[in-house]
This record gives structure tokens, C-alpha cells and sequence, in this order.
């Protein structure tokens, strides 16, 4: 399971990184355009779609997302919280 969560995120970064690199090139080589980063691009592009996939995971599979939360917390945890100890 850490595997898969880990190669989710690894590719939701991707995505939101590369979709924010090709609107950056776009905004300096498109003609009569804003010379800048176009944020509202990015916006809908790039982290909606991220969001949206992780939105609709929460709500059609609950259970599978609290697994997924668990993961996420455990390898914010010390060592010496998961002893029983």
C-alpha cells in the first residue's frame, strides 16, 4: 500500500510540476500574450484536476482513503509512538 501511495503522489507532483512548466513556456512564446506565469491556466490544468481526482477517491472509496490517511500519518509519526510500550 505505501508503494502505490507513494507513486500517486509522485505522479500527481509530476503532473502539477510539468503542467505548470509547458503554461510557463506557452506564456513566453505565445505572440501578443502576458510575458509571465498565467496562474488561471495552471489552476485549471494542472491542480484541478490533481484535487478532483483525490476528491472523488474520498468519496467513492472511504474506506481505501482512510488506509491512504493512515500511510500518510504513519510516516509523520516518531518511532516511538507506534510501540505499544
Amino acid at each position: 500500500m505505501k508503494n502505490k501511495v507513494k507513486i500517486v503522489f509522485t505522479a500527481s507532483i509530476v503532473w502539477i510540476v510539468g503542467i505548470g512548466y509547458l503554461v510557463w513556456i506557452n506564456g513566453l512564446r505565445g505572440p501578443n500574450r502576458f510575458k509571465g506565469f498565467n496562474w488561471d491556466e495552471w489552476f485549471w490544468f494542472g491542480l484541478a484536476p490533481v484535487v478532483l481526482g483525490y476528491v472523488l477517491f474520498i468519496i467513492w472509496k472511504p474506506e481505501k482513503a482512510a488506509e491512504v490517511f493512515h500511510c500518510i500519518k504513519s510516516v509523520f509519526r516518531k518511532k516511538n509512538e507506534d510501540d505499544p510500550k
